[in-house]
């Protein structure tokens, strides 16, 4: 784990001439590994300078050292006519002089071997409490800074082969051979360590620490070591592991995601249940437009440039300021992490495409009481390139809701009005095709209308689509309306530019001004690239799990930050039923439920391909096999539940968003109502068995038994649950002491820096955020444009 603070200081530099000069700079000063700091007292300084008349908020780089002795600030900029400056500075630390010698830097500012000026800056005390709570943990000097080179897209992981065998072990006692489900082989094992290797190596640490925890639990059972054993007495252990609450279950959980979905991949197995193979890529010529994208390729090893706006982000904030500031005529680069996917990219096997089209394979989760997904796009267009379409205006009861926290008139429906119009024309929002809605659908009408609940197809972005039942690894014909098929192409059209595989790692700020923005990224040869863009204004549109931690990284310090997380905690179920439902031939998400139990509620249902699903199902051996094998007649269907703003983002292992989240209990209560409902709701519409993936529960196959969900008592734990609409970090409010930003988008106390994603929106909505959040995105684009003269 590393540190980092920020300072700034200020003063008085002479030139040989006499005449005075006054320079001052913020910089941020970080160390990647705090105990090598401790002992080099060696650190990477970046920031901003001021010295006129050589520069006018120049980018500075360069280090910082601590000793007993004193403190050395040595850094370069370059002028507008890109000639090279160099600043000398030390703080002589004298005890019996403590404050006046730690806050004053003897500097010298030359320009090749010129000397330009020399004086002392002073670090003002009144800044002093800043100074102190700048100090955090963390650092943006990770793996590009330190030397590290990229890692492939999937990586094999690197188990030793006593690992290696107990997996395998573990692989033959939960999956049995079938009808369709075959034996557990070499094949088998080789797929579930490419899922394995293209995870964080933080989760493959955890596996390793799977393994021996399963190791150790054989052992307290039996006396004997896992691999030993015969396959009845592995499944007793895994039995005995999965009976000892959330603890085993997570255990049992993280073991059999990968080997699972490993497994189930195969394309023997998926031949046999009759999934296509999506191995006929369409290849299209690159449309003009793409010369507007640069990759690192394009970039020479130091890149500066210039625009009016740049955005850090292409969801659905990035991707809709980008194309609506564009169309103004403002100068406008796009900064992505990801890469830019089209039709040819979506196709193969679903799991590399998880690995390259999710941030972490898809590895994102909360912590709290208990552990839920949540799954984020690392890709151009974010996660609208990785979701299933579902498009909703903001209820008009939540906009109510804001308007009470003093929120302006503007933000009704009626207010509202022509920026969710401008968002679905460009979006084409319709209801799904009667055509492709799939079987389910057909058996959600049924149980809905014998329990008195409104149905209907769900509104899409997605006209032309065709029913192949992967939106959420990348739309194969580019039906849906991400942001990658619609924003970012209108913002290229009009100029803008936009940066690929450039992970910003430095906001430079001065002041309450945000001056530059700095990204790092590597070639295809892993030769390294910055790229520093100066601008009048900054977008940061991450999305938010990621937005706050951009901010905090660089020295905005709000007391919500990070805090006020809403994310739509939803349960799936699996249904089989007596007629084919062959999901993978339908929209995955694509027919609706309201009117039923609580307005907090939403039936919407989804859908996961069955070499995904197989590896969440939780359940094992036969009963698996038995599910899987009859994949053809099994559909899924969920819900969602509004949530109340209850987690926190902050920076975790490996720097790394960590979620902190609590199911609370009226959402557990929700959930026990929902699940029964849903249940009863599957059984009357058709179905015949239902999986509920809650706790120990089972398989529901009466209506008795679903209704006695509603009153089972349920822990936290018990639930299998996703999350995809997280919400509210950076929440928009009247003031800095309930939000982030202001009714512009601004952040408080800055003059230029902006946020426009999902963290901004104040509430959970109860309904998918697409549209929320672009129409926002929409409204803060034309009052940007019109600050900065467009």
């Amino acid at each position: 784990m590393g540190l980092h603070f920020f300072e700034t200081m200020r003063g008085p530099m002479v030139d040989p001439d006499g005449a005075t000069h006054v320079v001052d700079f913020d910089v941020k000063i970080e160390a990647a590994n705090t105990l090598r700091f401790l002992r080099t007292g060696t650190a990477r300084m970046t920031g901003v300078v001021r010295a006129r008349p050589w520069a006018e908020d120049a980018v500075l780089e360069g280090s910082f050292g601590l000793s007993p002795k004193g403190m050395a600030y040595d850094f370069t900029f370059v002028d507008e006519d890109e000639r090279l400056h160099s600043f000398v500075g030390r703080k002589n630390l004298d005890p019996t002089a403590p404050f006046r010698t730690a806050t004053t830097l003897h500097s010298e500012l030359r320009r090749g071997d010129e000397l330009l000026a020399t004086g002392d800056l002073r670090f003002d005390l009144n800044d002093l409490p800043s100074l102190a709570t700048s100090w955090r943990p963390g650092s943006s000097v990770r793996g590009m800074d330190l030397g590290q080179t990229p890692m492939g897209e999937a990586a094999i992981c690197p188990l030793d082969e006593k690992e290696l065998i107990r997996a395998r072990a573990y692989a033959e006692a939960v999956l049995v051979a079938g009808t369709h489900v075959p034996a557990v082989n070499d094949e088998s094992m080789e797929g579930a360590m490419a899922v394995l290797g293209g995870m964080p190596s933080a989760t493959q640490g955890m596996f390793r620490m799977a393994l021996k925890a399963l190791g150790a639990a054989s052992r307290l059972r039996t006396g004997r070591r896992f691999e030993s054993l015969d396959v009845t007495r592995r499944r007793t252990v895994v039995s005995w592991i999965g009976g000892l609450g959330a603890g085993g279950r997570g255990l049992l959980l993280l073991l059999g995601m990968p080997i699972k979905t490993g497994h189930f991949a195969r394309r023997d197995y998926l031949d046999a249940i009759g999934v296509r193979t999506y191995d006929n890529p369409v290849r299209e010529p690159d449309a003009p437009w793409m010369a507007n994208v640069c990759t690192p390729d394009g970039l020479e090893p130091r890149t500066d440039l210039e625009a009016d706006v740049v955005i850090i982000g292409t969801g659905a904030g990035g991707g809709v300021m980008a194309a609506e500031l564009a169309e103004r005529g403002l100068g406008v680069a796009l900064l992505e992490e990801g890469q830019f996917r089209g039709r040819k990219d979506f196709s193969g096997p679903l799991t590399q495409r998880l690995q390259r089209f999710y941030r972490d394979a898809g590895m994102t989760f909360s912590v709290g009481n208990t552990v839920i997904s949540i799954p984020l796009g690392k890709v151009v267009g974010g996660t609208t390139t990785i979701n299933s379409g579902t498009c909703f205006r903001t209820p008009d009861a939540v906009m109510a809701e804001w308007r009470e926290r003093g929120f302006p008139s503007e933000f009704s429906g009626q207010g509202f009005d022509r920026w969710f119009r401008a968002v679905e024309d460009e979006l084409q929002i319709e209801p799904g095709d009667t055509a492709v809605l799939g079987k389910i659908a057909d058996v959600v009408a049924r149980g809905a209308e014998e329990l008195g609940g409104e149905h209907h197809p769900l509104p899409r972005n997605a006209p032309g689509c065709d029913g192949q039942g992967v939106c959420p690894v990348g739309c194969p014909t580019d039906a849906k309306r991400s942001t990658n098929v619609s924003y970012v192409p209108r913002a290229l059209r009009a100029g803008a530019s936009l940066f690929t595989g450039m992970p910003v790692t430095r906001i430079h700020m001065r002041g309450r001004r945000a001056v530059a923005v700095e990204a790092r990224g590597f070639s295809e040869s892993g030769e390294r690239r910055v790229l520093r863009i100066k601008a009048r204004a900054i977008v940061v549109a991450c999305g938010s799990l990621n937005s706050p931690l951009m901010l905090r990284d660089n020295g905005i310090r709000l007391p919500q930050i990070g805090r006020n997380l809403s994310i739509h905690p939803a349960l799936g179920m699996f249904v089989r039923t007596h007629e084919d439902m062959n999901g993978w031939n339908a929209i995955p998400q694509s027919y609706g439920v309201t009117g039923l139990v609580d307005p907090r509620i939403r039936f919407e249902g989804f859908y996961l391909p069955p070499q995904m699903a197989g590896g969440l199902t939780p359940i094992d051996a036969e009963l698996l096999t038995e599910w899987m094998d009859d994949q053809k007649r099994v559909g899924q269907y969920g819900f969602m539940v509004r949530d109340r703003s209850v987690g926190r983002v902050m920076r975790g292992p490996g720097g790394r968003p960590l979620v902190h989240y609590n199911l609370t209990p009226d959402v557990l209560e929700l959930f026990q109502k929902g699940s029964a409902t849903m249940a009863e709701m599957l059984l009357r519409g058709g179905g015949h068995e239902i999986m509920a993936c809650i706790g120990d529960v089972g398989v529901v196959r009466t209506i008795d038994e679903a209704r006695a969900l509603a009153t089972r008592p349920l822990k936290p734990w018990d639930l299998t649950s996703v999350a995809c609409h997280p919400l509210g970090s950076n929440r928009m409010a009247a003031n800095e002491d309930e939000g982030v930003v202001d009714f512009d988008h601004k952040v408080f106390g800055t003059e230029n820096l902006y946020v426009a994603d999902g963290s901004t929106v104040p509430s959970s909505l109860g309904v998918n955020p697409q549209v929320t959040i672009m129409a926002m995105a929409t409204r803060a684009a034309a009052g940007l444009a019109e600050r900065l003269g467009a």
